[in-house]
């Protein structure tokens, strides 16, 4: 079977993540304008999609391709906030691709960094980002 491999990867290998995960992300949003100009219904376009996704987990695990835990109440009831956040994140997401273009949501999505060091600062007493971290941050935009 598969085992996950807990060693510390080489640069490389994290440049390569970043890589494939930037591509996904941007086709995903491409991917997403494109299927609402078809079908201009977020809530469809994200329950169907919400639902592929555990449709193919649930294939994996039946297969036996992948080990998948089964659903317990007691390990899923932690998670409940955060499934609902995660599912409104990307609601918020295809309601915003709908009325706006691509480019503008890349560019709130990058305010995100900033906005967290915001919160945390005025919520979790969390130092403001120093000289250097602010500008990286800036960077970001």
């Amino acid at each position: 079977g598969w085992r996950m491999d807990y060693s510390v990867p080489s640069p490389h290998q994290v440049a390569v993540a970043i890589v494939a995960y930037s591509l996904c992300s941007s086709s995903m949003l491409l991917v997403n304008k494109l299927v609402l100009s078809f079908i201009p219904l977020p809530s469809l376009v994200t329950f169907a999609q919400l639902y592929v996704t555990a449709t193919f987990i649930s294939i994996l695990k039946i297969t036996g391709v992948s080990k998948v835990d089964d659903f317990e109440w007691d390990k899923v009831k932690p998670y409940l906030l955060y499934l609902l956040g995660f599912s409104l994140g990307v609601f918020g997401n295809m309601k915003a691709l709908e009325s706006s273009n691509v480019d503008t949501v890349i560019m709130f999505r990058s305010c995100t960094p900033i906005i967290v060091a915001v919160l945390e600062w005025a919520f979790m007493n969390r130092a403001l980002p120093n000289r250097q971290s602010l500008l990286a941050l800036l960077g970001i935009l």
